[in-house]
């Protein structure tokens, strides 16, 4: 069994509405995954999204499998909250030490992923990196990181919604949620450190 969100009926449909699953790779999110796997060391980095049964990698570094079923991925449990999920040692932590993504091939020691939060609030998947090898910590200007290129991915994301979900009037779009990016886009270097929020 995995954790489930209070909301995941009303997450999966809006995950659907992006009609991004099972489509092909894209330069943008690769483009994505690989600066953040070199800007953190990780040897793994991914942008997954979590629908009702799998978590589907939209853009991965490092890691084979293009799917796991969602009771095997740490990303089940990023999606429960707006905060970002760090794990310094995943053969130390009850929910994870008997995952197979743990105790076979690839060993995952160490997670850290942020939400991939979009307008209405709704958590889709997330944006991680991950490594064989524990960590004694990943200080709070590395969150801070993470959650930038989780913003980012996230406008890449709503920027391909098709144009008949982007114009429905709801309560919900008029406002952004907390944590959501809004639809400008703000093109990034590998030497910009410090994204804008």
């Amino acid at each position: 069994m995995f954790p489930v969100p209070y909301n995941d009926a009303q997450r999966l449909k809006s995950l659907e509405s992006y009609k991004i699953l099972d489509t092909p790779s894209e330069e943008a999110f690769d483009h994505l995954t690989r600066l953040a796997r070199a800007e953190f060391g990780t040897p793994f980095t991914m942008l997954s999204l979590v629908d009702g049964t799998r978590q589907w990698c939209k853009s991965r570094q490092g890691f084979d499998a293009v799917e796991t079923p969602r009771d095997m991925a740490f990303c089940s449990h990023t999606i429960l909250s707006d905060e970002p999920l760090v794990i310094l040692d995943a053969t130390r932590d009850a929910r994870f030490r008997c995952s197979p993504l743990v105790c076979d091939k690839p060993g995952i020691r160490f997670y850290a992923g942020a939400p991939l939060i979009n307008r209405e609030g709704l958590r889709l998947g997330s944006f991680c990196v991950m490594d064989t090898e524990a960590r004694a910590d990943f200080p709070l200007e590395e969150v801070r990181e993470l959650q930038d290129f989780a913003h980012f991915a996230m406008q890449l994301i709503e920027m391909r919604r098709p144009v008949e979900q982007m114009s429905l009037p709801t309560p919900e779009r008029e406002q952004p949620a907390k944590g959501a990016f809004e639809p400008s886009l703000v093109f990034l270097t590998p030497k910009d450190r410090h994204w804008p929020h």
